[in-house]
């Protein structure tokens, strides 16, 4: 058995007499011509992993807010914590990758209003936003929007995205800049105005968009390329004018 698939132990379960599985496996069935292959779900390790499973204990309750708002305020100086939250929230975007699967509006509600100003806070608001979209499985025009016709592969690549992604925000809770935090947030830890003058700021120079420099460079660049091509520079000169 080691060697069948899911659906083929399946229908030899349901040959055998084992009464106990068969309303199981016939429920399982009905609609479906295939069974789902199980996900393995993003779940912090190691030194994140008893935060996760108190994050996980005190979220599954929904109906004690203040607990959960302590929490969050707990986040600000424990980035492993913060982290956890983020994950929680991740872990229940999954789901959207099920048919039929609408958003919790329940726990939605609580976002939007209960946690709201805590999770801005603590998050700031690309954090927040971040939240906001894991809970709704962001807009229908989004890359990160999930459906059921995604295979495995397409799922994991925008775990991954986002497990960095949350990375780089869960390191605001740390007592300094980092240079993952940077990517996302200024010296103070704070949400950047503009993100295209923070990335040009904090980037090598050939990543500035309109650089005058840069642009210098470039053209340099594409005249020496253009003489290589047309054969106007010898070619034991070449690799000079390449260096340059």
């Amino acid at each position: 058995m080691s060697n069948s698939t899911l659906n083929e132990i399946c229908e030899r379960f349901l040959q055998h007499q084992v009464l106990w599985i068969k309303p199981l496996l016939n429920r399982i069935r009905q609609g479906k011509n295939e069974i789902r292959e199980e996900i393995i779900m993003p779940t912090p390790l190691f030194d994140g992993h008893d935060g996760f499973l108190r994050v996980n204990a005190i979220f599954n309750e929904l109906d004690d807010i203040n607990q959960i708002r302590a929490l969050i305020n707990e986040c600000a100086q424990n980035q492993s914590l913060m982290y956890s939250i983020y994950m929680w929230f991740l872990q229940r975007y999954c789901q959207f990758h099920s048919p039929k699967v609408q958003a919790d509006e329940n726990l939605l509600k609580l976002v939007r209003t209960d946690w709201k100003q805590s999770l801005l806070t603590i998050c700031e608001p690309i954090g927040y936003e971040l939240i906001v979209s894991l809970c709704t499985n962001f807009t229908p025009t989004s890359y990160f929007h999930l459906l059921p016709t995604m295979s495995k592969n397409e799922l994991h690549c925008r775990l991954l995205a986002l497990n960095i992604t949350i990375l780089c925000l869960s390191t605001r809770s740390l007592p300094q800049s980092t240079y993952l935090g940077s990517l996302l947030f200024n010296n103070q830890r704070q949400m950047p105005v503009s993100y295209i003058d923070h990335i040009q700021s904090i980037c090598l120079l050939g990543f500035v968009f309109g650089d005058p420099v840069a642009t210098q460079m470039l053209d340099v660049r594409a005249r020496i390329q253009e003489r290589l091509d047309t054969g106007r520079i010898v070619r034991q000169n070449s690799f000079i004018y390449q260096c340059s």
